[in-house]
């Protein structure tokens, strides 16, 4: 569905990059700050604040970016991990 109100696109974008960022939650291990996933969970909200959120189609292009990004890391997950992740 896509929506014209400015504070659903937005919360659209913000659900898409918690989904990405609970994926890489799952993939910390005991490295700390320093953990790889740790990085990446930053990098993901780095690009949120980045976008302008007066932009709708800036938050729509974020949304659709996060939705790929995720989507292609759970087809290529690791076969033996034991939580189901879904994004729909």
């Amino acid at each position: 569905m896509l929506s014209d109100d400015p504070v659903v696109v937005y919360d659209m974008m913000r659900e898409a990059a918690n989904r990405l960022c609970a994926f890489y939650a799952r993939q910390v291990t005991a490295g700390g700050l320093g953990d790889p996933a740790i990085g990446e969970i930053r990098a993901v909200w780095a690009e949120v604040n980045a976008v302008d959120t007066r932009d709708l189609e800036a938050q729509r292009a974020a949304t659709a970016e996060f939705r790929r990004r995720y989507k292609t890391r759970v087809e290529h997950r690791d076969p033996n991990e034991l939580r189901e992740a879904r994004c729909d």
